[in-house]
C-alpha cells in the first residue's frame, strides 16, 4: 500500500508538473499568436505607409511639374509683358518726337515701329484700350493743355505747335 501511495503521490506530482507545463505551453502559444498578430499588423501598416508615400511622391512630382509649367508660363508672360512694355514705350516716344508734325499718322508710326498698320492698331487697342489715332489726338491735346497752362502762347500757335492743322 505504501508503494502504491508513493506511486500515486509521484503520479499526482507528475500531473501537477504536466499541468504547469501545459499552462506554460498554452501561455507561450498565446504570446506567440499575439506576436504573430502584431507582426502581421506591422507588415500591413508598413505596406499602407509605403503606398501612401508612393502616392505622396506621385502627388509631389505632379505638383513639381505643375509648378515648373507655371514658372515657365510666368517667364513667357514676363517676357511678353516686357516686349509689350517696350512696344508701348517706343510708340509713346515716336508720338512725342513727332507730335509737332501735322502729318503724323498711323501709317507713319507703323513704318517707324516696323509693324503693319493693322498690327499697330490691334496691339495699341489691346495694350492701351484706344486706337492709335485716339492716342495721337490725346497726346496732342495733353501737350496743348500743358502749353496753354504754362505759357502765354495763343491757341492758334499752340494748335500748330502740337501738330493740329487747324486751330478749331
Amino acid at each position: 500500500i505504501q508503494a502504491l501511495q508513493q506511486r500515486i503521490t509521484w503520479l499526482w506530482d507528475m500531473s501537477k508538473m504536466q499541468r504547469v507545463l501545459l499552462y506554460a505551453t498554452v501561455a507561450c502559444i498565446v504570446v506567440l499568436l499575439m506576436l504573430l498578430i502584431v507582426v502581421w499588423w506591422l507588415y500591413k501598416y508598413r505596406q499602407k505607409v509605403r503606398i501612401e508615400r508612393e502616392e505622396n511622391a506621385r502627388i509631389v512630382a505632379n505638383q513639381q511639374l505643375q509648378l515648373e509649367n507655371v514658372m515657365a508660363e510666368l517667364e513667357r508672360t514676363k517676357a511678353s509683358q516686357s516686349q509689350d512694355e517696350q512696344f508701348t514705350k517706343r510708340l509713346k516716344e515716336q508720338i512725342e518726337q513727332h507730335l509737332n508734325n501735322s502729318e503724323l499718322s498711323v501709317e507713319m508710326l507703323s513704318e517707324r515701329l516696323g509693324v503693319s498698320r493693322t498690327q499697330l492698331f490691334r496691339k495699341t487697342k489691346q495694350l492701351m484700350g484706344i486706337s492709335p489715332v485716339d492716342l495721337i489726338r490725346r497726346a496732342r491735346l495733353r501737350k496743348a493743355q500743358q502749353m496753354l497752362r504754362n505759357t502765354d502762347t495763343n491757341i492758334q500757335q499752340v494748335a500748330y505747335e502740337v501738330g493740329f492743322t487747324s486751330p478749331s
